[in-house]
């Protein structure tokens, strides 16, 4: 048995050893907890090639199969959803490139799943409030009305978006298709 040193927050969550990480980042992880699991993207393949100096960020939110499998390096995860954190709603419309590449990348990781993963735009710098709108992964354009996510428990807000209901449904897939 592998047992894990890294300190935990009250919720559960690996705590940051280094104390750093973005903004919106730290809160997803603080408000959410250990059953929301998310990579940073850009932070993995490297920040220069994602706005390093413009505080742009992109981070996938994601579901693991069975937790019997949790030690092991090849294991099928299911994408929840993709967030790309811009500063406003004109810097996401300049961004077309990367944002059909990220559009791109949820519907080709989505084809491995029953239920698409979603998109979203996350507004705001480094401190809260932040404000959530989808983005429709087939025609680009917003889905839905936005959202503001303040400094709270973000649970509600993720069912009232489908993001709970969401992942709910690609666990049921994993552990019904487990090996």
């Amino acid at each position: 048995m592998i047992l894990d040193p890294t300190p935990r927050l009250l919720n559960g969550t690996r705590a940051r050893l280094d104390g750093q990480g973005d903004g919106w980042a730290n809160a997803h992880r603080n408000f959410l907890g250990r059953e929301y699991l998310m990579n940073d993207v850009d932070g993995a393949f490297g920040i220069e090639a994602w706005g390093g100096n413009t505080e742009e960020r992109i981070f996938l939110e994601y579901e693991p199969d069975v937790y019997r499998t949790r030690f092991k390096l090849i294991r099928r995860f299911a994408l929840v959803a993709m967030f790309d954190r811009k500063r406003d709603w004109n810097v996401a419309q300049a961004a077309t490139v990367s944002t059909a590449l990220y559009l791109w990348q949820v519907r080709t990781l989505s084809q491995q799943q029953p239920v698409p993963g979603k998109f979203f735009f996350v507004f705001g710098g480094q401190q809260p409030p932040w404000t959530l709108q989808e983005v429709d992964i087939h025609t680009g354009v917003p889905a839905g009305q936005s959202v503001v996510l303040p400094a709270v428990d973000w649970s509600v807000i993720w069912k009232l978006v489908g993001l709970a209901g969401l992942r709910g449904q690609l666990r049921a897939h994993l552990e019904r298709t487990a090996d």
